[in-house]
């Protein structure tokens, strides 16, 4: 099952990007309070189309992923018993 922890994707790429913003926007990087943006992003970002499309894409991805390996599984317990038989 494809999973993400939004808030701390959010929270990594928020550090990625302070320094820059607090270069550029000083007075508000003083008064941002972090979790409080997070959060703000994470119910914006949640609701975003695309960011609903890529999640439904991922859980695709990682279901075929899944249907791969066991078909692999199976297939090497095949193997291993003509081995034998």
């Amino acid at each position: 099952m494809c999973t993400i922890h939004l808030k701390e994707q959010i929270r990594q790429s928020l550090h990625s990007q302070m320094s820059t913003f607090s270069k550029d926007h000083p007075k508000i990087a003083a008064v941002v309070n972090e979790e409080l943006l997070i959060d703000a992003a994470a119910k914006e970002i949640a609701d975003d189309p695309a960011y609903l499309r890529t999640m439904i894409a991922a859980k695709s991805a990682a279901h075929e992923a899944e249907e791969v390996l066991d078909l692999v599984q199976r297939l090497v317990t095949r193997f291993l018993w003509g081995l034998v038989l």
